[in-house]
């Protein structure tokens, strides 16, 4: 069972109510955020909506998650801060990224409860955007 924290717990007992959990985590599993950073992207023909939106309905089929919805891709910004936004919600957390049109430069993260495999998000990231350098980070929170 989920472990509760102080904060839950007093907002609870504000609202006079416990809150029954709709996903239990086994006591060995951690919660996993990967953001991804990547540059010089091929941004020439891979910055269009519909490929976006293919790339985030195909990761999460590859690391196994469910999408709530589909993904929202929003161009916006002025100067050298425009570029698409991407957001998918998935049953777990979401998938958040952002292009910069400048640059072709692109930052990705990806935050779930439920596990998934940190190598299938960085091959499809090469097999997309074929970035010349990828940085990574991960985060695991129990």
């Amino acid at each position: 069972m989920a472990r509760q924290t102080k904060n839950s717990a007093t907002i609870e007992r504000l609202l006079g109510k416990t809150a029954e959990p709709k996903y239990e985590k086994l006591e060995t599993q951690s919660d996993i955020a990967a953001a991804l950073n990547w540059y010089n992207s091929n941004k020439d023909s891979k910055t269009a909506v519909k490929y976006i939106t293919e790339f985030a309905k195909t990761l999460v089929e590859r690391i196994d998650m469910k999408a709530y919805g589909e993904p929202q891709v929003i161009h916006f910004g002025e100067d050298d801060k425009q570029g698409f936004t991407l957001v998918q919600l998935i049953e777990t957390s979401n998938i958040c990224g952002h292009f910069c049109d400048d640059t072709g430069n692109f930052y990705l993260d990806v935050f779930s409860c439920k596990p998934y495999d940190r190598a299938v998000v960085r091959a499809l990231v090469q097999e997309f955007f074929e970035p010349k350098r990828i940085t990574e980070r991960f985060l695991e929170r129990e």
